[in-house]
């Protein structure tokens, strides 16, 4: 919002193009440098020192022989095995709640809010991305301590229903806005 507001008409571009230069900038920038950076093996690795490489090539060549060596399998067999298929519905379901948030969050922020100026709208747009910041480190940690994935999978993305019904059915502007946070919890802790 603010970008929007402070850059618009600079050297005469409009906000929302500064919005994509100042934002994807770090990560052109980044991306760039990696290829500097980065090895393609842990013996390449400037910033290992040489017990530390002569540890991780050991621990690849003992995985490389454990592994168990698979017999061919049909390409389409596998693609269309009920495990891969539940698996793909579960992905499509996460990627098409965080994209649709995405999308629409401003626009039922700024019904919400009943505020039209682009700074407002994109600091009340945060307050559910914040709330996920903040719960994906405890939730994690505590699926990482139960050893459980399933219903630490399960029950954020059924929060994230109900967060959709709420923001659908109620006029009320606080429990949409609990509905938009809920939508934000369940695919982001999910993961």
């Amino acid at each position: 919002g603010l970008i929007f507001d402070y850059t618009h008409g600079l050297f005469g571009l409009s906000g929302w193009r500064w919005l994509f230069l100042i934002e994807g900038a770090p990560a052109v920038v980044l991306g760039i440098g990696m290829l500097w950076f980065l090895s393609d093996s842990p013996a390449k690795a400037k910033w290992l020192n040489d017990k530390e490489k002569a540890a991780l090539l050991r621990r690849m060549e003992r995985e490389q022989k454990a592994a168990p060596q698979h017999k061919s399998v049909k390409v389409w067999s596998e693609v269309f095995s009920r495990n891969m298929l539940i698996l793909a519905l579960m992905d499509l379901g996460m990627v098409a709640g965080l994209n649709t948030m995405a999308v629409w969050t401003p626009q039922i922020v700024r019904e919400v809010i009943k505020v039209h100026n682009f700074s407002s709208v994109g600091l009340f747009t945060a307050i559910p991305a914040v709330a996920a910041f903040i719960a994906m480190p405890f939730w994690g940690s505590h699926s990482d301590r139960k050893m459980e994935r399933s219903w630490h999978f399960a029950a954020p993305m059924a929060a994230a229903g109900v967060g959709w019904a709420l923001v659908a059915l109620s006029h009320r502007p606080e429990v949409r806005m609990l509905g938009l946070i809920l939508c934000t919890l369940g695919p982001l802790i999910a993961q």
